[in-house]
């Protein structure tokens, strides 16, 4: 069983005025000394709440939020085609964050009755945080997806097979 999470677990998730609905502080993609601020737009908000996916929700507000200061990998582009909005190269502007948090979040319940809950993380795995750069509405990226994935035994705190999956790796720390 897990404990639940000490910090309000509701989310306003009404209407946001800008198509920002959430900015987080976390290193920049291109430079791990400085500090940007990433948003999450209203449509990838209104995604996982239209589809009740409010584990998502949850991981964003423990795990992302407080967790991208800790990123150890950032890897730039995927190989794989992507597309976003009307972009064909997306693929090509997309950043890979990666830490090994100790923690996951669980929304457990419903909308309305449902609390969030913090379990162990899953073994072997990392977290991982997809960001999209651009220069918008006072946010260095927008952050698209997020989801753990295996550890590459290789390469600590990265994705398995990093050195295959991605274009080019930006920046490691220890």
């Amino acid at each position: 069983m897990g404990t639940p999470y000490n910090e309000s677990s509701r989310m306003n998730l009404g209407q946001a005025p800008t198509s920002i609905k959430y900015t987080v502080e976390a290193p920049s993609p291109r430079d791990s000394s400085r500090v940007v601020k990433l948003g999450v737009r209203i449509e990838t908000i209104s995604l996982y709440t239209g589809r009740e996916w409010f584990s998502k929700i949850a991981q964003l507000l423990c795990i992302v939020r407080h967790g991208l200061g800790d990123t150890k990998h950032v890897f730039q582009g995927l190989k794989r085609p992507l597309m976003h909005d009307s972009d064909a190269l997306g693929d090509q502007k997309v950043f890979v964050y990666s830490w090994k948090p100790r923690n996951n979040a669980v929304w457990v319940g419903g909308r309305d009755n449902g609390e969030l809950m913090e379990h162990a993380a899953p073994p072997g795995q990392v977290f991982t945080v997809l960001v999209r750069e651009q220069d918008v509405l006072g946010v260095s990226g927008t952050i698209e997806n997020w989801a753990w994935i295996f550890e590459d035994p290789s390469v600590p705190n990265a994705p398995m097979e990093c050195k295959s999956r991605f274009d080019k790796s930006v920046w490691s720390r220890a």
